[in-house]
């Protein structure tokens, strides 16, 4: 039986339970109600799938990208911060052209934007791909990072070196 989206991407009260439970469910399927249903859902809810759909590449689940990288570009800042952080779980070399690519609206947009890109580092590292680990570890330092963040990227470039 195939997983339906279209709880989720109403808006109603509704939603988070729908989202919850899709999210828990280790089917490939599940994954794909949730990017089906990210592009229709009002901002709000769109915040509540990136995070899911994050927490699910945390867990080990495959989650690709694409329709993720369109929230960096949002106008809504939080809706720009959760595709950067959902991104950053991802941990693949696509997401982390987009990371590296993403302009910054704000202040907290390039936080997240730097935790985002700092995190697929990590998994692009504990993946073994070094040479994408170490590009997003300089473009991290590029970016005029905190002292904690460039500290973090310094220790990534010596790892993937």
């Amino acid at each position: 039986m195939p997983i339906r989206h279209e709880a989720i991407s109403t808006g109603s009260d509704e939603d988070h339970p729908a989202r919850y439970a899709l999210q828990a469910i280790p089917a490939p399927e599940a994954t794909e109600a949730l990017v089906t249903a990210l592009p229709k859902a009002p901002p709000d809810i769109k915040i509540g799938i990136a995070s899911s759909l994050g927490d699910r590449a945390r867990s080990g689940k495959k989650v690709a990208s694409g329709q993720l990288v369109s929230l960096l570009t949002d106008k809504d800042p939080a809706l720009a911060r959760a595709g950067a952080l959902a991104l950053g779980a991802i941990g693949s070399p696509e997401a982390a052209r987009a990371l590296s690519s993403a302009r910054e609206s704000d202040a907290n947009t390039r936080t997240a934007i730097a935790d985002g890109l700092l995190e697929c580092a990590e998994n692009l590292l504990a993946a073994g791909n070094k040479a994408e680990a170490k590009a997003a570890y300089e473009k991290i330092l590029a970016s005029q990072p905190s002292e904690a963040v460039r500290t973090a990227a310094t220790r990534g470039v010596a790892a993937s070196s």
